[in-house]
């Protein structure tokens, strides 16, 4: 239980990834427990808007959340769609196997599926011919800086950047957040979705979290039933890349190359507490971001040290990142066709 709750409150850190725990001389299983609680909490950082590169295109949503006073509520919507998704992957892991039976045709449904999620929002847009501008500039500008390198340190600094820091400099001070008892909320159909993201990851290495989060934000927009979806997905993929090292021999994620091997009887009772922790955790954060005055620039500080200290050689990148990010507003559309920087470069990875 004790690293199961240091887990969840290293997932509430600004710029804390799984990974940074794994050369710590710890046990199997308490790596697993540690990864598995900062999962839980990981939406925190990024709904103030100082995320990790994986966790960094659900921050549209959270901030919707936030800027209305409703911290708390995404907490709750994110940690319920986690402990779904761990849920459903107790159920779907005895059939695994037999998915890579269809693997084959997956691929295959990939590129249609981004395609029509991509038209749909761009035509349901307040402004379609300048939404399409912008997913088209955003996507040659994501080719350019993914041609040659797609690690965490060029995606995090790429997503900071335009979302996080640009979003920070056009944003109003937040508003006070609602103060309210934990509720648990859990919705089966959005967090079903998530999982089916989770399944995607674990079955092609072409598809990383931020990309399958993207498609979930064209599917959701910036509504609740996104951050339960992205929870889900969050947990899923962690715990259906242990399938994936089975049987296709590759875990797709460094902590599960590490861990390799959990006690699966042990998992609802974990996800349940962790659930718990950042429900209660949540309470006191809520209370300190209430506290702070000057929140906004304190912000802008901690974004832009973090940047420079995790993405230090993808500096470049951030800065150029920072200024597409003032785009949407000068163009008069949404910041969710930013989000072509990741899927026209996979799409056109499914074309080669």
């Amino acid at each position: 239980m004790i690293w199961l709750l240091v887990g969840v409150l290293l997932g509430a850190l600004p710029g804390f990834h799984p990974n940074l725990v794994l050369e710590l001389p710890l046990s199997r299983e308490t790596l697993f427990s540690l990864v598995l609680g900062s999962i839980f909490s990981s939406v925190i950082p990024a709904m103030l808007m100082v995320p990790t590169g994986e966790m960094a295109p659900v921050l549209l949503p959270g901030q919707a959340a936030v800027k209305r006073g409703k911290m708390q509520e995404a907490i709750n919507r994110f940690a319920g769609g986690a402990l779904l998704g761990a849920a459903l992957f107790l159920v779907s892991y005895p059939i695994y196997r037999h998915v890579l039976l269809i693997k084959s045709y997956l691929p295959r449904l990939t590129l249609p599926f981004l395609v029509a999620t991509s038209t749909a929002s761009i035509l349901r847009s307040r402004n379609p011919r300048t939404a399409l501008l912008l997913f088209l500039i955003s996507g040659v500008y994501g080719c350019a800086i993914l041609s040659g390198d797609t690690s965490n340190a060029v995606l995090g600094a790429h997503f900071s950047a335009m979302f996080g820091l640009s979003g920070l400099f056009l944003s109003s001070r937040l508003p006070e957040q609602e103060v309210s008892k934990p509720k648990p909320v859990l919705r089966f159909p959005a967090a079903t979705v998530g999982f089916i993201g989770g399944l995607l990851i674990s079955l092609f290495p072409a598809i990383t979290p931020a990309q399958v989060y993207t498609v979930l934000l064209l599917l959701f927009g910036s509504g609740a039933r996104g951050l339960t979806a992205a929870g889900s997905l969050a947990s899923s993929s962690f715990l259906l890349s242990f399938q994936s090292l089975i049987y296709l021999g590759k875990g797709r994620m460094a902590a599960v190359e590490k861990i390799r091997y959990f006690d699966l009887a042990s998992l609802i009772p974990n996800s349940l507490l962790a659930y718990a922790f950042v429900l209660l955790l949540g309470g006191a954060i809520i209370n300190l971001v209430n506290r702070i005055n000057h929140l906004k620039e304190i912000m802008i500080a901690a974004l832009t040290i973090s940047i420079f200290l995790l993405y230090r050689q993808a500096l470049p990148v951030a800065l150029l990142s920072f200024v597409l990010g003032f785009l949407p507003g000068l163009l008069g559309t949404e910041r969710v066709h930013l989000m072509g920087s990741l899927i026209i470069p996979t799409m056109l990875w499914y074309l080669r």
